[in-house]
């Protein structure tokens, strides 16, 4: 969930993460599920569930890696970087990488899909991952609160909107994450 955080102060540990890395625990491995029960764990006390928020970002997050292949935890020197596109921390719109969903990995504990651009490693959202990341999110929200979806209000903030595809360059409606999380909201 820190992801948007971590590439814009630089903050890298090594590794090529899933789209929300999680710097507190090996975020090579989790999934939402289990990053949300941690921090619900974590601060179960100080947190009030009706009063919970989540974000999303249409953020590609791209991670400079120095050996062939492309794997969860693999080896990572820093942002990345594609087509001299970028922003700060390795951040790239999703109409720069939505044309390759087709030839990207999935990883679904992490519900993201990922490709490699030469020397970059790019791990993204599409309409489907994001899609499942809310409706896994919500479930979660509906158990701590001991409530069903549609009798409760949930609050959604999206990180870096202009990075989803306002302009339909992938071929569909504008925003289409923003809007794939939005169908998914009670």
């Amino acid at each position: 969930m820190r992801q948007s955080n971590a590439a814009r102060t630089g903050a890298w540990r090594g590794n090529a993460a899933v789209s929300r890395r999680n710097e507190h625990r090996d975020g090579n491995h989790e999934s939402i599920q289990q990053l949300l029960r941690f921090y619900w764990n974590r601060l179960n006390d100080q947190i009030d569930p009706s009063k919970f928020c989540f974000t999303i970002s249409p953020a590609a997050v791209g991670y400079k890696v120095p050996q062939e292949g492309l794997s969860l935890g693999m080896s990572a020197k820093g942002p990345g970087n594609i087509h001299g596109e970028s922003r700060d921390g390795g951040m790239l719109r999703y109409s720069q990488v939505c044309r390759d969903e087709a030839l990207a990995a999935k990883d679904l504990s992490g519900l993201c899909l990922y490709a490699r651009y030469g020397g970059t490693w790019v791990a993204f959202e599409n309409a489907k991952s994001t899609s499942a990341r809310v409706k896994s999110i919500m479930r979660w929200l509906s158990e701590v609160r001991h409530v069903a979806n549609k009798s409760a209000a949930y609050c959604m903030a999206v990180w870096d909107l202009d990075l989803d595809d306002h302009l339909a360059q992938c071929g569909g409606q504008p925003y289409p994450i923003v809007e794939a999380a939005i169908r998914e909201l009670p």
